[in-house]
């Protein structure tokens, strides 16, 4: 059962949701990248995962 539907464009983001974008092949190297170390981990989550929406999609412009 559904309770509630939210529509995020991007929000299947780094995968691809076919036909509207696919797979970021490069945020998921930089993902993978980020497992090498702690340091490189937390570099990561401050860039993209302890961020708000906008700035989010601000820091993938770096990447793509």
């Amino acid at each position: 059962m559904v309770d509630h539907v939210v529509e995020s464009p991007g929000g299947a983001h780094f995968t691809s949701c076919l036909p509207d974008y696919g797979r970021d092949e490069a945020f998921q190297r930089e993902y993978a990248q980020a497992a090498a170390s702690p340091e490189a981990w937390r570099s990561f989550s401050a860039r993209y995962l302890d961020v708000d929406d906008d700035a989010y999609r601000a820091n993938l412009a770096g990447v793509q």
